[in-house]
């Protein structure tokens, strides 16, 4: 889930010294929530938690309070509080493309998907260009089967950021879902040429090329896939063992 931060932000050991000079009784909300910020940042997540609360006792409304609120939550996997603290964003800011975004993600991860499709396609009216809720999108419309729409939404999201690896990759798996082999193996193609190592990338691709009767490249990259640590299929493993003996 994406975090926000004012530029008030601070880290680390700034934290310990707005502790020394607000106290843990103060009333500035703005020293809680810098706090909770640097709480965050040192993965101390319960102390940050308290901390946004507190700054929300003090001012209600404090949006990005209840945002990095919702973001602790989620990283915790309390998701039905992550997602009443995103609830709360959107209550007071209805056009914060962060929070309809954080919503959906909390509405996909529930299984909500067609909650998740309507905050998301509110997050990408409110800003176009949100590469990650393009992405999230996809995914949203695939667990759908809806292909076509899921193939549109990663289009634009490699339109706004080409190296996004993961949306390659993801291209390259609704596409093999369509049955268009071809263009499965050169999405996994540019997903490896951004990242080398992607193991699941490799074995995708020696998918590819098996049903394409290209076995040597398939053999190539199952055992790259296995190098990597991935566990390739055992049929399809079986299936390349006579050429490997070629």
């Amino acid at each position: 889930m994406k975090k926000r931060r004012r530029t008030r932000t601070v880290m680390g050991a700034l934290g310990d010294l707005l502790k020394e000079m607000f106290g843990t009784d103060s009333n500035d909300a703005m020293a809680h929530y810098n706090l909770g910020l640097a709480y965050h940042e040192k993965g101390k997540i319960d102390e940050a938690i308290g901390a946004f609360k507190r700054a929300l006792e003090i001012n209600p409304n404090f949006a990005e309070a209840h945002g990095n609120l919702g973001s602790a939550y989620h990283e915790k996997g309390m998701i039905d509080e992550a997602i009443a603290e995103w609830k709360k964003v959107r209550e007071i800011n209805p056009n914060d493309a962060i929070a309809h975004g954080n919503l959906g993600g909390g509405y996909y991860n529930k299984g909500m998907i067609d909650e998740a499709i309507a905050e998301y396609e509110k997050a990408i009216e409110i800003n176009p260009d949100y590469t990650e809720v393009h992405y999230n999108l996809g995914l949203a419309y695939g667990k759908k089967e809806m292909y076509n729409e899921e193939i549109a939404e990663y289009k634009k999201a490699i339109e706004i950021n080409p190296n996004y690896t993961e949306v390659h990759y993801n291209l390259g798996l609704a596409y093999h879902e369509k049955g268009m082999i071809d263009e499965a193996i050169g999405a996994f193609k540019r997903a490896l040429e951004i990242n080398p190592g992607l193991a699941e990338a490799h074995n995708s691709l020696g998918a590819g090329y098996y049903h394409k009767g290209e076995y040597s490249l398939a053999v190539e990259h199952c055992d790259m896939a296995i190098r990597l640590g991935y566990r390739v299929r055992p049929e399809l493993l079986e299936a390349l063992k006579p050429y490997r003996e070629k």
